[in-house]
């Protein structure tokens, strides 16, 4: 029985990496629909690279919906971290026909196609909560209704890429994340993988560029292009792929514990904390590294 999922994404150089890892392990796992969110990108690139992505793999038969260009109350502005078309700017030759992209916005894609198959689909978030946060609202039983939903984002209120305590998914809709985390139920197996864990696990630059980098495929090819502006930092931070990797293979997490996230929304925008022992998310805590890496290799190739 194939895992069917639904992949809420703003591609982002890493978000293309997790995408092509569970597009390459279509024996297992069906992908419903890509659902886009602004983040790494505004809301046009990003529905582009999910097409290029697409493109890439020859799976543009996937039903893929762009979301909106803002954050549930304010949009936080993108570093550019990935170039400003979150993907490295460089040219992509022969590009998809941007038509492909449904008419339906991305929330009410994810709150439609949850109901349609209850207790069936798992939801992937790999961006911001804007679109996770406006589902649950539009579809009033999306909790009881998704399978489950993994997130990437957040931190133990220590370690961020934006400030301690502050990564970036979180700070750039921290309304929805705040809106999101204080609904969902325990009945909701909901996963989060924060930021600490992924630091704990990091690879080096080496093993990215040299090992990884030179896998050969026309998958790797690309993502070196997309992925290239952030190269030269003695750490890789292995963030999506990583939660990509899990979906492939649990065994990667070794360790939860039940936490309750909190968000700021106020002073110090996007800022978690979380009280462990308490509320109704398994908080990602330890991972099988060499699994990780194994499972990286075993779908780039």
């Amino acid at each position: 029985e194939k895992e069917s999922v639904i992949i809420d994404t703003d591609p982002g150089a890493d978000d293309a990496m997790a995408i092509m890892m569970i597009l390459a392990s279509k024996k297992q796992i069906h992908v419903e629909a890509i659902t886009g969110v602004q983040g790494n990108t505004g809301a046009c690139n990003v529905s582009f690279n999910i097409l290029k992505i697409l493109d890439v793999m020859n799976r543009l038969d996937i039903p893929v919906y762009g979301g909106s260009p803002t954050g549930l109350v304010y949009t936080a502005e993108s570093d550019n971290y990935f170039g400003t078309d979150g993907f490295g700017d460089f040219k992509y030759f022969n590009p998809p026909d941007i038509h492909l992209i449904k008419k339906i916005h991305s929330a009410v894609a994810l709150a439609e196609k949850v109901k349609q198959k209850p207790g069936v689909i798992t939801v992937i978030c790999l961006g911001p909560l804007t679109n996770l946060a406006l589902a649950s609202l539009i579809n009033p039983d999306f909790f009881l209704q998704v399978k489950r939903i993994i997130i990437l984002g957040g931190s133990q209120g220590t370690e961020g890429n934006i400030g301690p305590g502050i990564e970036f998914n979180m700070y750039a809709d921290p309304e929805a994340a705040a809106s999101f985390f204080n609904r969902v139920p325990k009945e909701t197996p909901t996963f989060l993988l924060p930021y600490e864990t992924v630091l704990k696990n990091a690879f080096s630059s080496s093993w990215r560029l040299e090992k990884l980098g030179k896998l050969g495929s026309g998958k790797m090819a690309f993502l070196n292009l997309a992925e290239g502006k952030t190269f030269g930092k003695p750490e890789w931070l292995c963030f999506d792929p990583a939660v990509a990797a899990m979906v492939i293979n649990p065994d990667i997490i070794t360790r939860t514990t039940i936490g309750h996230p909190i968000v700021n929304t106020t002073t110090n925008r996007g800022y978690m904390s979380i009280t462990f022992g308490t509320g109704s998310v398994k908080i990602i805590t330890a991972l099988n590294k060499l699994a990780l890496q194994k499972t990286l290799i075993s779908t780039l190739k």
